[in-house]
């Protein structure tokens, strides 16, 4: 068990102090310049924050590893299949199918928190993720670096829940954090499948919870979300984000069902916010809200759409 007070001003804003204690099925801190490769972790963990099953805090590489079995319980922050925060390289790293990821606040397959200088290329995750509190993903709970986005090629049912801020990539792209799809069938990247459902209370995104970032792609290839369900029991379902306070290019919308018990469901985003934008986007899904308002493209526009169907 390593502890370590997280308070760097380049790695949490200013107005953010998180007390962590970093445990990892192979070690606690993988430091600078160091590198983990071809490592699985078959068992179980104890902690309280900053718990990743392969290294708690990764500030060098990890490469191809994997985690097998059931990992976490309802009551960890900032807990990642493979590491609990990350400031590095995480490559191809990937979580078992029927396999669950059990957590609270700041919940991924992959890493619970990629901070500013953290990249994630190459990985996928197959575990459910479930979690009681906010900010879930099944790639990271919350991103502010960069993740580079690989097809969803698996067919397992899976499921990723919570309250607010969930997504079947990130649950709360933070403002820098950027996802660019970087392997392609076609012109499209589906990033999360159609054996995928996503759901929670508010801020449901097939891709995305909540956005405050960038999803981007070049000029030839689009994001695609295709999950199975998406569903916000209290408002702000997005086939591809729940709500966007950030800007959305190129994202393909083809969800079997966003629905939203109550409030806002949109194709692409529930609600986009003052200020930000949505463009060359398309909505094939299937969108409803029981009580509140519906959209192809938004429900509620504050910001600006152009050249979206």
């Amino acid at each position: 068990l390593c502890s370590a007070e997280v308070l760097s001003p380049t790695a949490i804003s200013s107005d953010e102090s998180v007390n962590l204690h970093f445990v990892g099925g192979l070690m606690s801190v993988n430091l600078a310049n160091q590198e983990i490769r071809h490592c699985s972790n078959t068992g179980s963990m104890f902690g309280y924050s900053g718990i990743g099953g392969i290294v708690g805090l990764n500030v060098g590489k990890v490469d191809n590893c994997y985690l097998s079995e059931h990992f976490g319980n309802a009551s960890l922050d900032y807990l990642g299949g493979v590491a609990g925060i990350n400031l590095g390289m995480i490559e191809n790293c990937s979580t078992a199918a029927q396999k669950t990821i059990s957590g609270s606040n700041n919940v991924g397959g992959i890493v619970g928190w990629n901070l500013t200088a953290g990249r994630l290329s190459g990985c996928t995750s197959s575990a459910n993720i479930n979690a009681s509190g906010s900010y879930v993903g099944g790639i990271a709970g919350r991103n502010r670096g960069t993740l580079e986005i690989t097809a969803d090629a698996d067919s397992t049912k899976r499921t990723i829940s919570g309250l607010i801020g969930i997504g079947g990539i990130v649950g709360y792209n933070e403002a820098g954090g950027r996802l660019q799809p970087v392997i392609r069938t076609g012109n499209e990247v589906v990033a999360v499948g159609s054996s995928v459902t996503v759901s929670g209370n508010q801020s449901i995104g097939g891709i995305v919870g909540m956005n405050e970032g960038t999803l981007d792609a070049n000029s030839t290839l689009y994001l695609t979300g295709q999950a199975k369900r998406v569903k916000a029991a209290m408002g702000d379902a997005g086939g591809i984000v729940g709500r966007n306070s950030g800007d959305i290019y190129k994202a393909i919308n083809r969800s079997d069902s966003v629905t939203a018990d109550t409030g806002l469901a949109g194709g692409i985003t529930a609600a986009n916010d003052s200020g930000n934008k949505i463009s060359d986007c398309t909505d094939y899904g299937n969108v409803r809200s029981s009580d509140g308002h519906a959209g192809g493209i938004v429900a509620k526009n504050s910001g600006t759409i152009q050249n979206c169907t």
